[in-house]
């Protein structure tokens, strides 16, 4: 039995000349290629001169995209005449909002059979995960919001999505919001 390369050699060897002229004519120009890369880069040197530009008045740690949308929807907030509440329902867990919502356990891996309704899990497919959740049999997925509306039937669009958080905070913490 051959190697690769005996067999690679073979075929080679067995083209015709053209084939392997056109052949040694491409490594030619890639060992080329690299020869000149290789020359070029060893000719490269690092500029470490100081900018002619003071430094003093950058940040020293670029700022968080999380950090300036907050900054920009307390502005947004306060330009409209009131200050932002913070939302309870936010620090609640998914895996907290499933274990109260559904009355199941959430084990270490985060997968349980899915609660939602329509769906008849055997096996558990429902993965919970830090925020979200995501049922690989019936491929229903989302946040708090979307696991409410799929267990109560109240809709999330309009008047109905403050009644779904109504809904939510009665369950999760036991207050209206």
């Amino acid at each position: 039995m051959r190697t690769a390369g005996e067999r690679r050699l073979a075929e080679y060897l067995a083209a015709p000349q053209a084939v392997r002229d056109t052949f040694d004519h491409q490594v030619r120009e890639q060992a080329q290629a690299l020869h000149d890369f290789e020359h070029w880069i060893s000719g490269v040197e690092l500029d470490t001169t100081p900018p002619d530009y003071p430094t003093t008045s950058l940040p020293r740690h670029p700022v968080r995209w999380d950090e300036t949308w907050s900054r920009r929807a307390r502005r947004r907030g306060r330009a409209n005449g009131h200050e932002p509440d913070h939302d309870p329902l936010r620090d609640v867990s998914m895996a907290e909002a499933v274990e109260r919502l559904v009355g199941e356990q959430i084990p270490p891996s985060g997968l349980i059979c899915c609660p939602l309704p329509g769906h008849d899990d055997r096996s558990p497919s429902f993965k919970v995960y830090e925020n979200d959740f995501y049922c690989f049999g019936c491929r229903a997925g989302g946040t708090i919001y979307d696991l409410a509306r799929e267990l109560s039937g109240i809709g999330d669009r309009g008047e109905q999505f403050n009644e779904l958080r109504r809904w939510l905070a009665r369950e999760l913490l036991g207050a209206a919001a």
